[in-house]
């Protein structure tokens, strides 16, 4: 033997002897590359008037305060009177934040026992990295378990460099998400490994133990818990209609089912009658409805007729049915006898329409319904296609080992190959059917939804109809066909259907569906890898098993793309460098100013967005917050504070609140859409927008006595609009242009005649439905700090000019912003981009406290709008009043009229 070959079988034999310890070295290596990209940004996150870490998330700011006040006192607070001012939230209220302050808390006390010098605003901003750790670790032996090593470390992997999953991991984003996600993986691990024991014994201390892990995750984010549900749920339903559910099934999932209630129960998280609030807590009821009706009929054979039934229906269909109809009898008792269809209707509106119920809940960007192409921005185009083919290659190897069964029939057309096609045609047909929002499948029109609903309704048909033909025709063949079925596969086939759901009904779940997505990708790569090694000819086997590893790991560019895991990796790293924090240096020295400036029960008003800062960075309660308790009191503050069209509509609102501040900045004029259209009435009265137009210098224009200045943009009208017998239809009509005239006037000063510029009456380029383009004045400019009126009618708006600067180059009268009259006739603009110089709209009791206009102008910078922060203190007038009936209604919590939050 040459000392080559010898050296190749001594390597061989090295890496035998030590797999397991290459194993670890591995996923170390990947644990680590994935924290060093969440800790790219640390440096990113210090609060320059305190020194402090901060969050790079909004929500992030409650919990560090929570935690901090559990740090400061042992126990929360009973009544949050920063939050919902003037009543505050009761800590009972905080069902979705109760476990994760504690969490954080003891957190830092844990690790301080360790490093007396470290703090806890320090391990607030890590902890997510901290999770993720122990995350990729548990997700590691979950796949290992199921798939083995190697494909446990590519799935890994593609889950710790994913940028899909990176944010909510990273560094300073101190949401319930991270931690959530932990539990969850760790719950799912501990059933599968409740499903693998042999003994009924193991299989009930691993389902105790998943229940001891849901309690905890529910208890830091019971928005984990309805995926767990939903999972458990789901996997142990089709276990019973496979006939796959066996006495250790029925004891490891009652372990779990009944450990996590009472644990639930006993830290007061839910009660009994909450499990049937909700399709995802009803879920695991009715499989444990079920299961114990499967268990007491087929495996106790409690009334001695198993064979029989065995011979009528499927045992799982049978046990299904009777549960079904004792559910529905006992249900229809408790809730009414429509209950069923107000069911239907529900579940229709959530699978097609999840998260855009209401005005509020379309305004919140994370909770838009993404397309398929957007999952190919955060994840790729080829990655997407990948695990969608390994689900339907799992697919095939979860009915594989039932080819044999099925030919005993001897019909041609039932095979593997068949259901097969089937699952891959549906799951095409049910992912790609919100494709784009330009495409023929735009995930809204009639044809969209019935490929969405219709493929998942003929795909249960025709498995339904197989199911029961396989059993009708050999009765026999059928039930050991089932026994063949792989529980863990199916479980993992049920968790990636309901994320794809989640998936694709709301931006934020796509951080949630990331997991599953890179075991499926993980485990369809080792297999092809697999499938080209086991090729006997050596010209196609190392081509092939290159081009599987190059799609995976290449560093460098092939045909213009590097590997899949590469391209992850320094997508995120340079993702993550450059993450800051939201609560920029502009608002850490404006809470600054809050904080040495005003009264320490100062009250503040703004738009929601803001409160949690205003609390945790300011000190100061507000009226609005984040976690949106009260719809009423958005709206309140959409169309009576910031759209209000007059200082007593405003001034009735903060006085009920007992305001003592107005808060406004920059975000606003981009947030225009959101607060006018959660403020408007029933037919969106107030809905409108400011949009920028910049200046165009080449198509300046000289005539005999002026120089008119072009302003190029798009300002699609936001009501109705006529104009010398023209009609131009709201939406379909809008301002393309703008054209401001500079002219010369001769004035005399002292004993001399001098000329003097002045601005003259702007028109807008008005471009109606059908293309057709009139020059219309608009009645108002606001340029040099003065509000000029015309007098020549047209538009009603008004068009202030504002600085911009392009890379180098500045220029004072670069940009402009155009306010509508809808936004004229409104108090923000008055107060925030007109400096209260409307004579139009006095403001008087507002009386700005606080502007960083010397820091932070007005202006349009590298094509994106900033501006200051600018905070009023309200000065109620000495004759001001609120009766009672106004005050009560203000600080009520139902809308005046319902009909306002309907979209």
């Amino acid at each position: 033997m040459s000392d080559e070959n010898i050296k190749r079988e001594q390597l061989i034999q090295f890496l035998q002897d030590n797999h397991k310890i290459i194993m670890w070295i591995m996923l170390a290596v990947v644990i680590y590359l994935s924290l060093n990209i969440r800790y790219a940004n640390l440096d990113n996150l210090k609060d320059i008037s305190n020194g402090k870490y901060i969050a790079a998330d909004l929500d992030a700011f409650l919990f560090y305060r929570y935690g901090e006040y559990i740090l400061e006192h042992g126990t929360h607070p009973v009544n949050d009177a920063m939050r919902f001012y003037p009543y505050g939230e009761p800590w009972d209220m905080l069902i979705y934040h109760q476990g994760f302050p504690y969490f954080l808390a003891y957190l830092y006390k844990f690790v301080h026992l360790f490093n007396n010098s470290v703090t806890y605003d320090f391990i607030y901003v890590i902890y997510p990295a901290i999770t993720l750790g122990l995350t990729l670790l548990v997700f590691f032996l979950l796949v290992q378990s199921v798939f083995g090593t190697f494909t446990g470390l590519i799935a890994t992997a593609a889950l710790g460099f994913s940028p899909s999953y990176l944010f909510r991991t990273m560094v300073g984003v101190a949401d319930h998400d991270a931690i959530g996600m932990f539990m969850l993986i760790l719950s799912i691990y501990f059933y599968i490994l409740a499903l693998k024991q042999e003994n009924k014994w193991f299989s009930v201390l691993f389902g105790f133990i998943t229940g001891i892990s849901t309690v905890f995750m529910v208890a830091v984010w019971p928005g984990s818990g309805n995926f767990l549900y939903l999972i458990l749920g789901g996997t142990t339903l089709a276990q019973i209609a496979l006939n796959m559910f066996h006495e250790k099934d029925y004891f490891s999932y009652t372990t779990w089912f009944l450990t996590f209630i009472i644990g639930l129960e006993w830290l007061d998280l839910i009660n009994i009658s909450q499990l049937m609030g909700s399709t995802t807590t009803e879920m695991i009821v009715i499989a444990f409805g079920t299961g114990t009706v499967y268990y007491l009929l087929f495996e106790k054979d409690l009334l001695k007729k198993a064979d029989y039934l065995k011979t009528k229906l499927p045992s799982g269909i049978t046990a299904l049915l009777l549960a079904i109809v004792l559910g529905v009898v006992l249900i229809s008792a408790i809730e009414g006898p429509f209950f069923l269809t107000k069911k239907a209707q529900g579940l229709y509106v959530d699978m097609v329409q999840p998260w855009g119920k209401t005005r509020w809940q379309l305004t919140v960007a994370e909770q838009h319904q993404p397309y398929v192409v957007d999952w190919y921005g955060q994840m790729g185009k080829y990655y997407v296609i990948f695990f969608l083919i390994g689900s339907i290659y799992l697919f095939y190897e979860l009915v594989k080992p039932m080819g044999h069964h099925l030919k005993k029939l001897q019909n041609y057309y039932l095979n593997t190959g068949t259901l097969t096609a089937l699952y891959a045609a549906f799951i095409f047909c049910f992912t790609y059917s919100r494709y784009s929002s330009d495409s023929t499948f735009n995930g809204i029109n009639t044809l969209s939804i019935w490929m969405y609903l219709g493929s998942l309704v003929i795909f249960i048909i025709a498995i339904l109809s197989i199911y029961l033909y396989v059993y009708y025709q050999n009765k026999h063949e059928f039930y050991e066909a089932t026994k063949q079925l792989n529980k863990i596969y199916l479980l993992i086939f049920v968790w990636f259907f309901f994320m794809l759901i989640g998936a694709r009904g709301a931006i934020r779940l796509v951080f949630n569906f990331t997991p599953i997505t890179a075991l499926l990708f993980g485990y369809f790569a080792v297999r092809l890898f697999e499938l080209s090694y086991s090729l006997k000819e050596q010209y196609y086997k190392i081509p092939a098993m290159l081009v599987i590893a190059f799609f995976i790991l290449s560093p460098v560019a092939i045909a213009g793309t590097k590997g899949v895991l590469v391209q992850y990796f320094e997508s995120s790293r340079e993702q993550a460098k450059y993450t800051g924090t939201p609560y920029n240096q502009q608002w850490q020295l404006g809470m600054e100013w809050v904080r040495k400036n005003t009264p320490t029960d100062a009250v503040f008003a703004h738009w929601w967005d803001y409160g949690y800062w205003v609390q945790t960075g300011g000190g100061r309660a507000t009226v609005t917050d984040g976690g949106n308790e009260h719809g009423w009191w958005n709206y309140q503050i959409g169309r009576y504070l910031l759209t209000g069209q007059n200082e007593t509509q405003a001034l009735e609102v903060l006085a009920a609140h007992n305001a003592t501040n107005f808060l406004i900045v920059s975000e606003e004029i981009g947030k225009y859409t959101a607060f006018s259209s959660i403020g408007g009435d029933e037919n969106y009265d107030r809905y409108s927008w400011v949009n920028p137009f910049t200046l165009n210098p080449a198509k300046t224009q000289e005539t005999r006595n002026s120089t008119v200045y072009l302003y190029e943009g798009q300002y699609p009208l936001d009501d109705d609009f006529q104009y010398n017998g023209k009609f131009f239809p709201k939406m379909a009509s809008g301002i393309g242009g703008i054209f401001v005239p500079l002219g010369e006037i001769k004035m005399q000063e002292g004993n001399e005649t001098v000329k003097r510029t002045i601005v003259l009456q702007p028109k807008a380029g008005l471009v109606n439905n059908l293309g057709q383009r009139t020059d219309v004045p608009i009645e108002c400019i606001f340029i040099d700090g003065q509000f000029v009126k015309f007098q020549e009618p047209g538009l009603k708006g008004c068009f202030r000019i504002i600085p911009s600067i392009n890379g180098d180059k500045q220029n004072m009268v670069g940009a402009g912003l155009y306010v509508s009259e809808e936004g004229v006739k409104a108090l923000w603009t008055n107060l925030y981009l007109f400096d209260q110089k409307n004579p139009d709209f006095p403001t008087p009791s507002f009386e700005l406290a606080y502007d960083d206009s010397d820091k932070v102008p007005l202006l349009l910078y590298n094509g994106r709008l900033i501006g200051p922060m600018r905070i009023w203190k309200v000065n109620y007038p000495k004759d001001f009043t609120l009766d009672e009936k106004k005050r009560r209604l203000y600080v009520g919590f139902e809308y005046e009229n319902p009909a306002v939050t309907k979209v």
